[in-house]
């Protein structure tokens, strides 16, 4: 603390917060390596990605998806529900895909509503809710969607039987 700047009457905060903030220097990473997606490291893309306000984030992508959705978080967010934004979510999913507004149905459905049909076959229950779940973050607020898909959903069940063999007999009282 001999090399510090503060004045000697300075109170027990001050000096604590001097002392921590000395250790920032020795920080691995700088700041500016941190808010750059290209060279931030892995470990800190998802507080990245927050700070970008990236609403759907999956730990399972691959880093250079991870990379290009926080690059173009600014511009996504702009046209934040919109038909390219909820093409692009369905594209970060890796399903073929079709969006189908109301105006595009046949017969018309209601109005703000849209349909998701799923050309790549069948989903698991999984994917389905991944849809769901990248959707409802960057819709509109008063849209409302639907899933056109083949949902595949493997259970184990078992069938058994009881039977019961035996006499039976009727008492009547006079």
């Amino acid at each position: 603390m001999s090399n510090a700047l503060l004045p000697k009457n300075s109170t027990k905060l001050e000096k604590a917060l001097d002392k921590q903030t000395r250790r920032i220097d020795a920080l691995p990473v700088t700041f500016d390596r941190l808010i750059n997606p290209d060279s931030c490291p892995v470990s800190f893309l998802s507080w990245l990605a927050w700070s970008r306000r990236v609403e759907y984030w999956d730990a399972d992508w691959p880093v250079i998806l991870k990379r290009g959705v926080i690059k173009g978080a600014r511009d996504f967010n702009a046209q934040r529900g919109t038909k390219s934004t909820l093409t692009q979510a369905m594209e970060n999913i890796g399903l073929g895909h079709s969006l189908l507004a109301w105006h595009e149905l046949s017969p018309k459905g209601k109005p703000y509503t849209f349909t998701v049909k799923i050309t790549s076959g069948r989903i698991s229950v999984q994917q389905q809710q991944e849809i769901y779940t990248a959707l409802d973050s960057v819709k509109s607020a008063r849209d409302q969607f639907s899933i056109d898909a083949s949902v595949v959903n493997t259970v184990d069940f078992t069938i058994a039987g009881a039977c019961r063999t035996g006499s039976v007999i009727y008492l009547s009282t006079p």
